[in-house]
C-alpha cells in the first residue's frame, strides 16, 4: 500500500522534520503513524530512517555498480533471490551494490510490506525475510491476478452482451 501525497513530493527535510521523525520513531510509532504525523508518503519515510541510520546498514564502501541503474534482468533475479529468503549482506555481494542499496530496490519493487516496524528491523539485521512475509505477499499477488482476470472476464462478458444487442437492433 503506498500513499502517494503529490503536495509533498520532493519536499526537503527540514531539521525539524528530522528531529520529529527520530523522536516518533524512537517513541516505536508505526511507519503509517509517522508518515501521516509529518505528511508524507509511507515509502519517504522508510527511504529516511535507511537514510538517517535508524534502518538498514551503516554506510560502507563504494561498489562496483555504485550509482549504476538496475537493469531488469537483475530486478527480476534479485526479487527471486529475496522471495527464496537469501539475506540483504548476500544480496549485495552478488549484485556488488551497498546493502542498503539493495534494501532501496527492494523497497522500490514492493517486495516486502515495508510499513512492518519488525520486519524492516530484522532484515537491517541482516535476517532473511520472515516466511509469514512472504505468504502475505504471495497471497496479494495472487489476489491482484484473480482480480484482473475477473475483471477480464466481466469486461468479455459485457463486451459480447452489448455486441449482441447491437446486432439485435440492426437487423
Amino acid at each position: 500500500m503506498r500513499i502517494v501525497n503529490r503536495e509533498n513530493l520532493g519536499r526537503p527535510w527540514s531539521k525539524q522534520d528530522l528531529l520529529k521523525l527520530k523522536k516518533l520513531y524512537e517513541g516505536g510509532k508505526s511507519i503509517e503513524h509517522i508518515a501521516k504525523k509529518l505528511d508524507r508518503n509511507l515509502d519517504a519515510i522508510t527511504y529516511r530512517l535507511i537514510k538517517s541510520g535508524f534502518l538498514g546498514f551503516p554506510e560502507e564502501k563504494d561498489t562496483i555498480n555504485h550509482g549504476r541503474i538496475w537493469p531488469e534482468s537483475d530486478s527480476k533475479l534479485l526479487l527471486k533471490l529475496f522471495s527464496e529468503r537469501k539475506t540483504i549482506p548476500f544480496l549485495a555481494k552478488k549484485f556488488g551494490r551497498k546493502k542498503n542499496a539493495v534494501l532501496f530496490r527492494l523497497i522500490k519493487l514492493n517486495a516486502f510490506d515495508f510499513t512492518d516496524r519488525s520486519e524492516l528491523i530484522n532484515l537491517s539485521k541482516g535476517k532473511p525475510i520472515s516466511k509469514k512475509s512472504l505468504k502475505n505477499k504471495r497471497e496479494e499477488l495472487i489476489e491482484k491476478i484473480l482480480i484482473g482476470v475477473f475483471i477480464a472476464v466481466i469486461s468479455s462478458i459485457i463486451f459480447f452482451l452489448i455486441r449482441e444487442l447491437f446486432l439485435s437492433k440492426l437487423l
